[in-house]
Order: C-alpha cells, then structure tokens, then sequence
C-alpha cells in the first residue's frame, strides 16, 4: 500500500477535487491532432473550407478564471439546487474556485513557466458556455469529463489556453507546493515536484496525476484500468465512478 492512500472522500472533498482537476487540466494537454475527420464541437468551418471562424473576444487570465468558475460552479448548482457539502451557494463556489485556479496560472505564468493564450481563452468561454448547458450531471461530474484535453469535450481552442514551459526534470515547485500549470505538454508535476512524463497504462507511477487519463496509480504503483461499479476497492481514485461507497465502486451522486 502506497503512503499516499487515503480514505474515501466525502461528496465535498470529491466535488472540490472535481473543480480543482478542472484547472489542472487546463495546462495538462496532450498532444492531440485535430483533423478535419475529428469532430468537434465549436462552430469550426473545417479544413479548407470557405467560411470564416468566428472569434470571441480575447480573455485575459483572471477573467478567464473567474468564467470558467462561473461556469463550473452554475453547472454544479443547476445539478444539485441545494448545494454540495461546504458549497452551499454559487456565489461561495465561484469565489473559491476562482481564486485557486487565477492562483496556479498567475504563479506560472509571473515565474515564466506558462504560456497562456488569451484569445484561445476568449474563444474557449464561448465554446463552454455553449455546451455546458447540454452536459448531462452524472457526465459532468464524471472524472473522465476534460474539455481541456479531451476534443470530444472541449473545443481547439481550449485544448490550446495554456501551455506549460517546463521540461521534463526541471522543478515545477511553486515555494514549498507543486504548481501543476507549469510542465509542458505530455509531462505533469511529479512527487518529487519536478516535471515527469505522463505514464501510461501500466508503467510505473508514484500518483495518480502522473497517469494519463483513465487510468490510476494503482497499490503496485503502475497506471492500471479503474475499476467498474460493484468491484471491490479500497478508495475512490480506484474506481470508474471516483466513488467507492464501503468497499465497492459504486455510482456516484454528485449532490449528496
């Protein structure tokens, strides 16, 4: 058993690390080729084609992170309308989050480790406000749920906000804490708060962020499939739903 097991979350911790993995995977973007046979979900006009894309206005960081708090925190409330453990209204919500997601992205981008696009966010905010509404809860709270690096969540531009500058072995500390905005592309802040290569499916990992998605650091410490709903587990991270409710995966309702 790893050091870093841990009991199974309460709704709130799992809500709070929900929104906290929504800033990560903001900066935590894989190398993904759109082509004009992928589709996505913003009003692209192809490949080649006549039309024009049309673009939002550009975004700078501190109001791109308190949109995507909004937008967040509105999904949870319009999800669970008597709020989520400490999250008792959107206003609480959206501060909290704002903040801690303006936080990460100002350290890096003030210690040059970051790149940030502000008109990819401006078009992202377009994009999320556009297809959050249609989100079903139970996918939204889901920890396979990235519009950041997932295209068939998020649009280019959201693949593409911010960027990581720090290369593999290089510190990603920010003071005594790791600061996950900073690695570049295909490497995440690693236990020893340098930046790692994100581990694949079944290679050897120290926690669950070195792991690419959909997978976890398992007790042997390699990336491994997570586990289905009514298999036996000993703590959330180990199953599909991030829920393991007295020793087995269960699904999970976001709202209690």
């Amino acid at each position: 058993m790893r050091a870093d097991c841990r009991p199974c979350k309460t709704q709130s911790e799992r809500i709070y690390s929900f929104l906290l993995t929504w800033g990560i995977h903001m900066t935590r973007t894989l190398s993904i080729f759109i082509t004009c046979t992928i589709a996505i979900t913003i009003a692209l006009a192809g490949c080649g084609a006549e039309q024009e894309e049309t673009k939002a206005d550009p975004m700078e960081a501190a109001d791109f992170s308190t949109t995507l708090a909004t937008l967040a925190c509105d999904k949870i409330f319009d999800c669970c309308p008597d709020g989520v453990g400490i999250l008792q209204n959107a206003a609480t919500c959206q501060t909290l989050v704002g903040l801690m997601i303006s936080n990460g992205i100002t350290t890096a981008i003030n210690a040059d480790q970051l790149d940030y696009n502000s008109q990819n966010a401006g078009d992202c905010a377009v994009h999320l406000e556009t297809s959050l509404p249609s989100i079903a809860c139970a996918d939204f709270s889901a920890d396979s749920y990235d519009p950041f690096h997932n295209s068939d969540h998020g649009s280019a531009a959201c693949l593409a906000v911010a960027v990581g500058k720090v290369q593999a072995g290089d510190s990603c500390a920010a003071g005594d804490s790791q600061n996950a905005f900073a690695c570049a592309t295909g490497l995440t802040c690693g236990s020893d708060n340098t930046c790692v290569a994100i581990a694949e499916a079944g290679s050897a990992c120290e926690h669950k962020d070195e792991c690419i998605d959909g997978t976890y650091c398992d007790a042997s410490d390699t990336c491994a499939a997570p586990l289905a709903d009514g298999e036996t587990c000993t703590d959330d991270e180990q199953c599909q739903s991030d829920t393991c409710d007295t020793g087995t995966c269960a699904a999970t309702n976001m709202c209690e």
